[in-house]
């Protein structure tokens, strides 16, 4: 049996089809990276979120090629960032039409993950119907002080998410993420995460149109992505991105999936979300002219 991904429209309708198939069709539509985009730049508001500047060295290691870490957000088409808010333990770009955030950026290190603070659970009513709160940037990865594990738990951190993606797919790649942090030879992992709202047309999946919404509330994603930027001490950088569908097991019994089925080239994810967490230095300086 596959597992089922349910796709939530907004039209209310739900469109089925199996993991297996998701993830054949997201490996098919992926686009290799030409000569002129090879990623130079890796953009994360690494000053704002710690107050540091970066101590990366200036050309790091990155698929075989010369990167830097830059200090600014990611970027996007016609980018303007209306709603960008700081917290304690990450950074967002709060999305007001869909009441949700665009991206959220954390730092994971050996630091970050200590257990200073205590477990609160109590932090108000589930809001949404049918659905988990599901975080975006894990209320597991800032137990380094009270405040930071708070913020996590702000309604613009969270999105209605299935119990499936909620406690096991999301939980997948986010351990994933932490496993990486606490490596002795890494400095920090850059995480972004973030909803993608999609629909399989024709053989691949294209960004679902905004509709306007029946009832205001925050919409619901049918994906989610994560972009993970590992820096190691010797300033080498290694890219994992993912994206996880909001999907239900078919059977309870069903096999616990790997991280490796979550995989995705990030040059489907920057399209589909319509960021870019890489630019070359050519386009950098364009957008930053």
């Amino acid at each position: 049996s596959a597992l089922l991904f349910c796709h939530t429209c907004h039209n209310k309708s739900r469109v089925i089809c199996s993991l297996t198939l998701f993830f054949f069709c997201i490996k098919m539509n992926s686009e290799s990276t030409s000569e002129d985009e090879q990623p130079k730049c890796i953009l994360i508001p690494f000053l704002k979120m710690s107050g540091e500047q970066l101590v990366c060295t200036p050309d790091q290691e990155f698929d075989g090629s010369l990167c830097e870490l830059i200090d600014r957000y990611p970027s996007e088409k016609n980018a303007h960032y209306p709603d960008i808010r700081i917290r304690k333990s990450y950074i967002m770009s709060y999305n007001n039409e869909t009441k949700n955030a665009k991206w959220v950026y954390e730092i994971l290190n050996n630091d970050t993950l200590k257990i200073n603070c205590k477990e609160n659970g109590s932090f108000g009513k589930n809001e949404f119907e049918g659905y988990e709160q599901g975080h975006l940037a894990a209320a597991a990865n800032h137990r380094w002080c009270q405040e930071a594990y708070h913020d996590t738990f702000l309604m613009s951190n969270m999105t209605p998410q299935l119990e499936e993606v909620n406690n096991s797919f999301m939980k997948i790649v986010e351990n994933f993420c932490r496993k990486k942090a606490i490596d002795e030879n890494v400095r920090n992992v850059h995480v972004y995460t973030g909803p993608l709202y999609l629909k399989f047309v024709r053989g691949k999946y294209v960004v679902l149109e905004p509709e306007k919404e029946e009832k205001p509330g925050k919409k619901i994603p049918t994906h989610y992505f994560k972009v993970a930027f590992v820096e190691d001490k010797n300033g080498i950088v290694n890219l994992h991105s993912f994206v996880v569908p909001q999907i239900e097991k078919e059977e309870k019994d069903f096999p616990e999936p790997k991280v490796e089925q979550f995989v995705c080239d990030i040059v489907k994810i920057q399209k589909l979300s319509g960021l870019r967490f890489m630019e070359s230095l050519t386009k950098l300086a364009v957008l930053s002219g």
